[in-house]
């Protein structure tokens, strides 16, 4: 998702579908806002500033392309380095790591594309994202594994076949102050008191502010 555009590596011509190597838009709506052709096979979307993103692929002629918004091919982002690109994560560095399936390794480079090197090995990597400590999650066929920077320690906190892309996924609390909703000042009021004593007695799961999972859920420790 970038600039109100969703970005979709297509991987056939089912359904409907231009062709193995594009990539269709959507709008916020789902509405279909068109189609590009992108790198061979395309695999992940991702932002590399305000007016560009780029599309990794299966194919390694380019590794990755980049593109304007509008999907127009601005060039080859990287060319060569990289044997089956997936997953495109940038860190809090301002690096950009990439998944390689193919040669099992996570990989490195600057905004340019310019190649700083292997991070560390990972046999058939298919995703890849910071965390918020700095330690590296990655995924393979075998799971979902944890990589320690500083002590280079490897952890696998989840066994399955098949993971594939990670993410950060917020979830909003499930009680929150401003009740009604408000938004003139003051935003705090009565009202919001009021709000959530109608959604206690209406056992409203909103009401569970100690987000607590026995029964009974709604108790006095929620006020």
């Amino acid at each position: 998702f970038c600039n109100g555009t969703v970005y979709v590596a297509n991987g056939g011509a089912a359904n409907n579908a231009p062709s193995v190597n594009s990539v269709v838009m959507f709008d916020a709506t789902g509405a279909n806002a068109g189609n590009f052709t992108a790198a061979v096979s395309p695999f992940d979307i991702f932002p590399l500033n305000a007016t560009e993103i780029l599309v990794s692929g299966s194919g390694n002629n380019p590794d990755v392309t980049r593109h304007n918004v509008s999907g127009a091919l601005v060039g080859a982002w990287n060319n060569g380095t990289i044997n089956f690109a997936e997953q495109i994560t940038q860190r809090t560095n301002g690096e950009f790591l990439i998944a390689g399936f193919t040669d099992g390794q996570i990989h490195r480079y600057n905004a340019s594309g310019t190649d700083l090197g292997n991070l560390f090995a990972a046999p058939g990597a298919r995703g890849v994202f910071e965390l918020q400590n700095g330690d590296i999650l990655w995924t393979s066929s075998t799971g979902v594994h944890i990589k320690n920077l500083t002590t280079a320690v490897d952890t696998i906190v989840l066994v399955t076949n098949g993971a594939q892309f990670a993410n950060r996924l917020t979830i909003a609390p499930t009680c929150y102050a401003n009740c009604d909703g408000s938004t003139s000042l003051p935003v705090l009021t009565a009202n919001d008191f009021q709000c959530f004593l109608n959604a206690f007695a209406a056992t409203d799961s909103y009401a569970n502010c100690d987000a607590s999972t026995t029964t009974p859920i709604l108790t006095a420790n929620d006020f």
